[in-house]
């Protein structure tokens, strides 16, 4: 088979073909011989989940998955940073930090906030006023997979999912007894802790996690610091059921330091990191509860159903000014909301195919008040 390859190159090189089409064929012969199956590599069979779990080259959609053995080898100290190295994958970041960060998936542009849906074990973190998902509520070191999926699944993963899903599936307990502690320190003041311990006997398993992250930030006024908890209960004793219960915190304090003219920008370093708003900040309170089951029937089907309750509020300042209390002047945006799912899979045969009925069910419900100003300013306030 290779002197063939060979002699049919050397006749195309005499009709004119190019020098570059030698190369890549030089570079084809110098890795082995085609025609030798052993020299074939084979891959592991990557699956993504959704309502149910599917082989990535099954679906019709680019895939990107990252394990928790990628994460451990990478450089990234948080998500955005992670995914940000991906391919169609851009990062919109305002402050440097995750807090205001938002990933794009096929050129949605500012409507990506809404058009690129944010999964944590199912549950749709992207909040209610379509300012998108809070990426700093997620701990690097409780991500156990991640899947990129880019192309609309609205089908497949509800509303929103127009331009792509990040899927994110969290560490599990998987029996015994285990504990894990890590302290990090970096440039600008950054320091970060994170500590973990799980136990599990008889299907039964506790996960507790937490974790703490300070920073002053490049910019003056750009401090920001938060800290994360999350405690599961899950039962797996019997083949058939997957049950948990699970509770989230995420608390967080950072400063506006606002935009930098171009004169400033130019200037110098110093300059270059100002802020004409050193007062001006904002602070996140974000409780998330969840409780689900699956249960594999067999030829009767699979059942998957989600209950979860979200709080949050966000107090925050812009435009501080001395002349007024804080309290006349902060703003507040708190939203509850609160999601139900439950999906059953009936997979069957038909003509020698495999086909699958889904039967679901999904509501989302939100209560949403934002303040403005305070009390302060009449006709101002909404």
């Amino acid at each position: 088979m290779r002197v063939r390859t060979v002699r049919l190159f050397s006749s195309l090189v005499a009709l004119g073909w190019s020098r570059r089409l030698w190369s890549v064929v030089a570079l084809c012969f110098a890795h082995g011989s085609w025609a030798n199956d052993s020299d074939h590599l084979e891959l592991d069979e990557v699956l993504v989940t959704a309502t149910h779990v599917e082989a990535a080259w099954d679906l019709p959609r680019s895939v990107t998955v990252i394990t928790a053995a990628d994460i451990e080898r990478g450089t990234s100290s948080n998500l955005i940073d992670l995914l940000a190295h991906e391919a169609n994958v851009n990062l919109r970041s305002f402050y440097g930090n995750d807090k205001f960060a938002s990933l794009d998936i096929r050129g949605m542009g500012d409507t990506s906030v809404s058009n690129v849906l944010v999964l944590i074990d199912g549950v749709k973190i992207n909040a209610e006023d379509l300012s998108g998902a809070d990426f700093s509520s997620i701990p690097l070191d409780q991500v156990e997979r991640i899947e990129v999926v880019r192309g609309a699944n609205a089908v497949r993963y509800g509303s929103g999912a127009v331009g792509g899903v990040i899927n994110i599936r969290t560490k599990r307990a998987d029996g015994g007894t285990h504990a894990y502690a890590k302290i990090t320190a970096g440039s600008f003041d950054t320091y970060g802790s994170a500590v973990a311990a799980a136990t599990g006997s008889h299907g039964l398993s506790l996960d507790f996690r937490s974790s703490l992250n300070d920073s002053a930030g490049f910019r003056d006024n750009g401090q920001f610091f938060k800290k994360d908890g999350a405690l599961e209960l899950r039962y797996r004793g019997v083949e058939w059921l997957d049950a948990f219960v699970r509770a989230e915190l995420h608390q967080d304090r950072y400063g506006l330091p606002g935009p930098v003219s171009r004169a400033d920008f130019e200037r110098s370093s110093k300059s270059r990191r100002g802020t004409d708003a050193p007062d001006d900040r904002g602070e996140t309170l974000d409780r998330r509860y969840h409780a689900g089951a699956k249960m594999d029937f067999g030829q009767a089907g699979r059942f998957d159903g989600l209950i979860s309750y979200r709080s949050r509020t966000n107090p925050f300042v812009i435009g501080y000014s001395s002349l007024l209390t804080v309290r006349e002047q902060e703003s507040t945006i708190e939203s509850v909301g609160r999601q139900y799912q439950a999906n059953h899979t009936l997979p069957f045969t038909l003509f020698g195919y495999s086909h699958e009925v889904v039967i679901g069910y999904e509501r989302e419900a939100s209560d949403y008040e934002r303040r403005e100003n305070g009390r302060g300013y009449l006709d101002r306030s909404q």
